[in-house]
């Protein structure tokens, strides 16, 4: 039944939708639209990679300058898929077995678009429950937090900011469309909606492995692009659902000592920042400070410190311009001398010692 209303769905907006289009741009309106973006039918690229370096995995999402760091214990294990098409659309696709504390913006030539495929378990986005009911629209330069638990698959969609404005203007009939009235951030909740969005993106998969075929199906990959754009405006456009914003704000303000603290300890540097610190720095009281880090990390604030030293030092190990440094040079660089008690939280940490992690 759900198939069937989404079906509806994307029959019924990409007739509205290329109708504004038309309208606008005259009878040839898809042509011309096409005309300025010529690469968008002549080419795709697909990579698909497993990761074992968290750091590695992070660039994946290309130019949102992202940061993962992993909570919970254990072998880190994850998984990577981009798929461009021409130089306007991205497709990204990613999931992980551990908990993860992520964060980034959203490039400022590109508008984003936050999903969840099927099976993925709810996460925490910017403070918010977020589940497979959802999409969450970032416009350029706008940032994004999240709290991901083991077996997250995320999708991530991006748009050139001139592809996506001509063609907003397009469905606005007006071609000189002010952008600054899109809001920095939108909660889309709509299982309707989310589930249309993740059968296109699927179709989208399909048309790649196509493209990469022999025979590419470019006209097919166009046609898919422009409708995909078309959807995504019109999931904006409809979404005015002003209480939603006033959830987001709200929980944007009960997580603002947490976030604050966190900004705090990369900024100074783990090695360099007490529980007492974020207390002082903060104009808080413990009690509060260890309430709101439980609430949205999980962990208290001195683990939460720990693990970001750990996270630290992984990275370092991994790292292709320490590969000739010893564990112990590697450690005292970060401020780390108890290489006994390191190797202890470590082990914990990550299920292998350093010297393992040194041979992967």
């Amino acid at each position: 039944m759900l198939t069937i209303a989404c079906c509806r769905i994307i029959n019924t907006v990409m007739s509205d939708i290329r109708a504004g289009v038309q309208s606008h741009w005259g009878a040839s309106g898809l042509s011309v639209l096409l005309k300025n973006f010529p690469d968008c039918a002549s080419w795709t690229s697909t990579e698909k990679a497993h990761y074992i370096d968290i750091d590695q995995q992070a660039a994946c999402l290309i130019g949102f300058d992202q940061e993962y760091l992993q909570l919970s214990r254990g072998r880190y294990n994850g998984w990577f898929k981009t798929i461009l098409l021409g130089s306007e659309i991205g497709l990204f696709f990613e999931s992980f077995d551990q908990v993860l504390d992520q964060w980034g913006a959203c490039p400022k030539d590109q508008h984003g678009f936050i999903f969840l495929m099927e099976g993925s378990p709810d996460i925490l986005l910017n403070g918010n429950p977020f589940d497979p009911d959802c999409i969450m629209y970032t416009a350029p330069g706008s940032g994004f937090d999240c709290n991901s638990g083991p077996g997250t698959k995320f999708g991530v969609i991006s748009v050139s900011t001139e592809a996506f404005e001509l063609f907003l203007a397009a469905s606005q009939q007006n071609e000189n469309w002010d952008n600054t009235l899109m809001p920095p951030s939108q909660l889309i909740r709509s299982a309707i909606r989310a589930q249309t969005l993740r059968q296109m993106t699927r179709q989208g998969l399909q048309l790649a492995d196509e493209a990469s075929a022999p025979s590419p199906a470019g006209g097919a990959l166009a046609g898919f692009e422009t409708s995909l754009i078309s959807l995504l405006i019109s999931f904006v456009l409809s979404a005015k659902d002003s209480g939603s914003f006033e959830n987001r704000r709200q929980a944007s303000i009960r997580n603002r000592a947490a976030f604050q603290a966190r900004a705090f300890v990369h900024e100074m540097g783990a090695t360099n920042v007490s529980v007492v610190d974020l207390v002082h720095y903060l104009g808080t009281s413990r009690r509060k400070l260890e309430y709101d880090f439980r609430n949205h990390f999980g962990i208290g604030p001195a683990e939460y410190i720990r693990v970001i030293k750990l996270n630290e030092f992984r990275s370092a190990l991994l790292h292709e311009s320490n590969h000739d440094r010893s564990i112990g040079d590697i450690a005292a660089g970060l401020g780390i001398w108890h290489l006994s008690r390191l190797a202890q939280y470590y082990q914990i940490q990550f299920g292998e010692l350093p010297s393992q992690t040194r041979c992967l």
